[in-house]
């Protein structure tokens, strides 16, 4: 067996042949990282980052590997020499799997010298080392994992003929409809509601996953399963068809498809990536199993974009992708640009739309292939329909003083959080309600607008008084004290304390020591100690509240004179701010 290995892959590389094809291999992917403009491009793209060689190495696989098999067996054919190698003393699966691992062992070695991408990004990090080595080994790993199936389907496609270019074709052609074509099918929604599972016996469905550096047992058990389903199909292949045969291999497939079932309800998902960002939270994967119909999901942020927004365009994709592995069918998606029409009326028309259903929209700064720039109106935002009800979800959080990077970088950070808590709300039965508890000087409703009203698309929102009556506050999810400045009374704290006995939540914004700016006179000013009667009962909880000051020039986008770090009350308590 491992002579005819070696024999094998010494024949590819006795030829010119072999290092051609491995050469346009490697070219192929330095051009698209290196010299080829566009969001792939790692100068172009400013991040540390090798994910153009993962998402386009498939596609140069098509043609990498079906020229490495499809001599394999069709070469045998049309020299005559097929009788004499299934006449050796191995057994016709052995001479199978020499041939396959020999393919197999050369797409390894192609991508050897692709390393080097690693290498050089890996010292243009800034600093030097900043990447994620985690999350590109296991892209290495999909690779590889790709490439044993593509192997497989090569070799079968190898046994049913002697030409040795309609091996190649062939090859590719169905690599092609098993990898890109079934998700493109699945896109024209020609198979209704199994398009998610029609979707899974896809290859890329499968091999994005590990791309992204998550590696799913599910998505390991498939690749196996192709490898090995095509294995036994050049098997029967070589065995003309025989009955008995053909009756192995329907009790092997049985066996595979039964495997595979099992797999999909007991699995293991590995997050290789150095910050676990495709870690989902225990909540969010209950959300997302627990939805009863299915959400359908459409992002306003595509086609010509500023590097930043492709960036964020592309963690959106991979939040989603992640998302559809615990809702299954339950949850789809679709990128629409929508700046796409060519007329500027229809264009209009569209933004109009979007800014009535609730879209935010932003200006970016597109630079274009011949060096000029334009300015483009972008939609960061979704649209989620779940139950005939449409609901907008502005996912670009812009912070006054902070740089466009830093809020791209924080809104690709909340994503799991905005989509998750939507979701949530949307499929929730009941509106859970939060009471902003008022009597004792609280902050008013036009204090907290900004809070009632982002809580309010999730919550009823209600303000209230306590008054001593036992049990008023068992039917909110959490009450919030915001501000009192008066003290409370035993009756108000007994009611509050029963509150939180019974497993409700309580959001305190306490400031015991107060400073009013408008009395503020040459830099310097009082702050008066004002408690409000709720020492003892936080202590119990194992709270205290120190009475002290804490100066941070950089709290607000309002400049703050430095010299104030030599006045004596610079110190505070962290729930308060001096300005």
């Amino acid at each position: 067996m491992f002579a005819l290995l070696h024999k094998e892959i010494s024949s590819f590389f006795s030829s010119l042949t072999g290092y051609l094809v491995i050469m346009v291999f490697l070219v192929a992917n330095s051009l698209i990282l290196w010299v080829f403009g566009g969001e792939f491009n790692i100068f172009d793209n400013g991040y540390a980052s090798l994910d153009g060689l993962f998402y386009w190495a498939p596609l140069v696989f098509l043609i990498l590997v079906p020229a490495i098999t499809m001599r394999l067996f069709s070469e045998e054919r049309r020299n005559g020499t097929m009788e004499l190698l299934l006449t050796l003393p191995l057994p016709g699966m052995r001479i199978i799997l020499a041939k396959y691992l020999a393919s197999l062992l050369l797409v390894i070695l192609s991508l050897l010298p692709t390393l080097v991408y690693y290498i050089s990004v890996y010292l243009l990090g800034s600093p030097a080392g900043n990447l994620d080595s985690g999350g590109i080994w296991g892209s290495y790993m999909g690779l590889i994992f790709l490439g044993a199936a593509y192997a497989a389907i090569g070799i079968f496609i190898s046994s049913l003929t002697d030409n040795q270019i309609i091996s190649f074709i062939g090859t590719i052609l169905l690599c092609f409809l098993l990898s890109t074509g079934i998700e493109q099918l699945t896109r024209t929604g020609l198979f209704g509601g199994f398009s998610h599972a029609v979707m899974k016996v896809g290859i890329m469905e499968h091999y994005i996953s590990i791309r992204r550096g998550v590696v799913d047992t599910r998505d390991l058990v498939y690749f196996i399963s192709v490898s090995a389903v095509f294995l036994l199909l050049t098997r029967s292949s070589l065995l003309r068809w025989r009955s008995r045969p053909l009756y192995h291999l329907a009790v092997n497939l049985v066996i595979i498809v039964l495997i595979n079932l099992l797999s999909s309800s007991m699995y293991q998902r590995f997050d290789l990536t150095s910050e676990k960002r495709y870690t989902m939270a225990p909540v969010t994967r209950d959300v997302l199993r627990k939805l009863k119909e299915p959400a359908y999901i459409r992002v306003y942020l595509d086609g010509e974009l500023p590097m930043g927004f492709m960036r964020f365009r592309n963690a959106i994709r991979e939040t989603l992708d992640e998302f559809r592995v615990y809702a299954g069918g339950n949850l789809q998606y679709e990128f629409i640009d929508p700046a796409g029409d060519p007329d500027p009326a229809k264009q209009r028309k569209v933004f109009n739309r979007l800014v009535e259903l609730g879209l935010q929209p932003t200006n970016a700064k597109v630079e274009k292939k011949d060096g000029s720039s334009m300015e483009k109106i972008v939609f960061p935002g979704v649209i989620i329909s779940y139950r005939g009800i449409d609901v907008p979800v502005n996912l670009l959080k812009n912070h006054m003083g902070r740089t466009g990077d830093e809020n791209l970088h924080n809104s690709i950070q909340s994503l799991e959080y905005e989509f998750t808590i939507m979701l949530r709300n949307l499929s929730s039965d009941t509106i859970e309600k939060v009471a902003f508890l008022e009597g004792h000087g609280e902050l008013d409703e036009y204090q907290v607008g900004d809070m009632m009203r982002s809580l309010s698309r999730f919550y009823q929102v209600d303000r209230g008084e306590v008054e001593g009556q036992s049990g008023i506050l068992d039917s909110y999810a959490a009450l919030i004290i915001a501000g009192p400045i008066s003290p409370f009374t035993e009756e108000d704290k007994f009611v509050i304390d029963q509150y939180i006995m019974q497993g409700g939540k309580v959001l305190w914004l306490l400031d015991p020591v107060r400073v009013s700016m408008d009395s503020i006179i040459a830099g310097s000013t009082v702050a008066f100690y004002s408690p409000v009667n709720l020492d003892d009962q936080l202590f119990r909880y194992g709270v205290r509240i120190n009475p002290n000051l804490v100066q941070d020039i950089q709290c607000h986008v309002i400049p703050v004179n430095k010299s104030l770090e030599a006045l004596p009350f610079r110190r505070s308590h962290p729930g308060t701010t001096t300005r």
